[in-house]
């Protein structure tokens, strides 16, 4: 809800995944987002407040969408890219399994916890994440969005949370601990994650600047 050029945040995620996605629905347990999301002509759907992550919330919405795939982009990615979330999508499809996307991971954000990072083996497959540096030599910047195919997604509600998702506030981890590999699209489209005040001055700026730059 945090507003952004006058528009809510989620107004600009909302708008980016729609041009990469056939239908998006917004799930939250809120009726102020709910509100928010019709005011600018967005659907969205009320989900339990007991959902655990945004995963667990895609779950609820997929009991009453028909779909094969559901991608999950979180309402903090106001800059991810259309074809970011359109090549991770590709990814999970062509491989039948959970997909996610990564970009490259600046030096000044290696040891910053906010920021999730992701380390890859030989296939794309997603070996680690963490919020705390990683040595991995093929280690990237994580990207809010993951792609379940329905039966997956229908297995991932039904196991119960590792010790290490609890304690890294990774949501990926459940899959990954139980087994599901996650396969990682790389993208060059930089996106910043709205984690902190200093995030959304950010995130405006560079709005600010696309605006002129397209004016």
């Amino acid at each position: 809800m945090a507003p952004l050029l006058g528009h809510p945040m989620i107004e600009w995620v909302y708008k980016q995944a729609i041009q990469a996605l056939p239908k998006v629905i917004v799930a939250t347990d809120d009726e102020r987002i709910v509100k928010a999301v019709k005011r600018f002509g967005g659907k969205a759907m009320m989900t339990p407040s007991e959902c655990l992550s945004g995963t667990d919330r895609m779950y609820c919405v997929s009991q009453k969408v028909h779909a094969k795939y559901f991608v999950n982009i979180q309402g903090d990615e106001p800059l991810i890219n259309p074809h970011t979330i359109r090549n991770a999508t590709l990814l999970a499809m062509k491989k039948n399994a959970i997909g996610t996307a990564a970009t490259d991971l600046p030096i000044s954000e290696k040891t910053d916890v906010h920021v999730v990072k992701v380390a890859l083996g030989f296939d794309s497959r997603a070996l680690y994440f963490s919020r705390s540096a990683l040595s991995h030599p093929s280690v990237l910047k994580h990207q809010g969005l993951y792609i379940y195919p329905k039966e997956v997604l229908k297995e991932f509600v039904r196991l119960p949370q590792p010790t290490i998702e609890q304690e890294e506030r990774l949501e990926q981890w459940r899959p990954l601990y139980y087994g599901f590999p996650i396969y990682v699209s790389y993208s060059k489209k930089k996106s910043v994650g709205v984690d902190t005040p200093d995030d959304l001055i950010k995130v405006e700026k560079i709005l600010k600047t696309e605006a002129k730059t397209h004016g």
